[in-house]
């Protein structure tokens, strides 16, 4: 039996079964809208650390929720890791003729948060090694 893809997904916090399901590559959980949940610099940080193997979700919407440098530079520092990640598996998937390569976020929406200058440039510089965002 075929599992169905939820399209838009918006929790109203961030919980231990949420963060397990993405750490688990859930492929259920394509797009997450996160708005206004007020999660800051913290639950960003625990946000991006569940998010390293995730290969599923492709849309990430955190507007508006008190994300400052530091959360900002853990965004940068996802974002870096999955270019490099998807970067290895295009190759190994050219290399196997298969079709099908994982990927992860192609959509970050990050409008009305406090990323100051350093979050801003972080995430600039994560942009220019990852390929993925649309």
């Amino acid at each position: 039996m075929k599992r169905l893809r939820r399209v838009i997904y918006t929790p109203t916090n961030l919980n231990q079964n949420l963060l397990h399901r993405l750490q688990n590559n859930d492929t259920t959980l394509i797009r997450i809208i996160f708005s206004s949940r007020n999660l800051g610099n913290t639950g960003v940080t625990t946000l991006m650390r569940s998010l390293e193997g995730n290969t599923h979700l492709s849309a990430l919407d955190l507007s508006s929720n008190r994300i400052e440098t530091a959360g900002a530079l853990s965004i940068a520092s996802l974002l870096i890791y999955q270019g490099r990640s998807n970067c290895c598996n295009n190759i190994m998937s050219a290399i196997t003729n298969n079709i099908s390569s994982s990927r992860g976020i192609r959509t970050l929406i990050l409008g009305d948060n406090n990323l100051h200058d350093d979050g801003v440039n972080a995430i600039a510089y994560a942009l220019e090694t990852n390929q993925l965002l649309e």
